[in-house]
């Protein structure tokens, strides 16, 4: 009886050795990187002003020089159009710019005429734009800087590189109303590629 006993002690402990030191399942995590540049060409819009991750609800003008010498003015934008494979947290951050950059997640449209509308979240200096996204959905994400025309601070003008992380692939474009099946097969693939 006592055998049987510290054979079922035994059995239980190398259970629990092996259930603690069993490998976590850990989430493919997908990271989808673009690079764009701001130019004296770029549309001009009035940014929202930082909020984190939430919606913003006032937007910010800014002064091209010094304070109380020039007038304030608007910002130069670049939008991307994206849409994602997984419901999930998905962060958006700059990667490396030649600028301060200011990211703006949008979802289902965007219009620089009406910069709150559909605004998720505002990311900017290290501190990305985190939000909740989910498939079937259209998202766009607005470069613009940060600081506009002040000296010390640059132009915001230059190239930048922008990455799009979360559980799911990340599609650069307009998401199709209609996927043709050669498509489909084409995204299945890659995410199988990608996730191995």
């Amino acid at each position: 009886m006592r055998s049987s006993s510290l054979k079922r002690c035994i059995l239980g402990v190398t259970l629990l050795a092996a259930t603690a030191f069993a490998p976590l399942a850990v989430q493919a995590q997908f990271t989808t990187l673009y690079s764009g540049e701001l130019t004296t060409a770029s549309p001009l819009w009035i940014r929202p002003a930082f909020s984190g991750n939430t919606p913003p609800n006032q937007t910010v003008l800014q002064r091209l020089g010094p304070i109380g010498s020039i007038p304030f003015q608007p910002n130069r934008l670049s939008v991307q159009p994206f849409f994602v494979g997984a419901n999930g947290s998905y962060q958006m951050n700059t990667v490396n710019s030649q600028f301060f950059t200011f990211l703006v997640p949008y979802a289902n449209s965007f219009n620089a005429a009406n910069p709150l509308n559909n605004a998720l979240g505002t990311g900017t200096l290290g501190v990305p734009a985190t939000q909740a996204l989910m498939p079937n959905t259209q998202y766009f994400l607005v470069t613009t800087s940060l600081f506009r025309n002040v000296n010390f601070l640059g132009t915001g003008l230059g190239s930048f590189t922008n990455s799009i992380s979360g559980p799911g692939l990340i599609t650069l474009g307009d998401f199709p109303d209609n996927i043709p099946v050669e498509a489909l097969i084409a995204l299945l693939q890659a995410h199988v590629a990608q996730t191995g």
